[in-house]
């Protein structure tokens, strides 16, 4: 083998070497980024459940306040009225 083959050997050899590096420092980085999306998701769920659950609540408060406003309203007629 003469040096000029050695050296586009040496350079192809090298290349494949830097390349797996940046792809394997790309790929860590990538799996560093998905797991903290993941994260970030679960707090966002644990926040929207916390919000299902107050909005679930607030429809209840406010169905007792109407109830109890309709009956204030008949005690109030019968009252008045009578």
């Amino acid at each position: 083998m003469d040096i000029s083959t050695v050296i586009t050997v040496a350079g192809f050899a090298l290349t494949i070497a830097v390349n797996v590096a940046l792809v394997a420092r790309w790929s860590g980085k990538t799996s560093a980024q998905i797991a903290a999306m993941q994260a970030d998701i679960r707090r966002l769920e644990v926040k929207q459940d916390k919000s299902n659950e107050i909005k679930e609540r607030l429809a209840k408060c406010e169905e007792s306040t109407k109830s109890a406003h309709h009956r204030i309203d008949e005690i109030r007629e019968k009252y008045e009225g009578g």
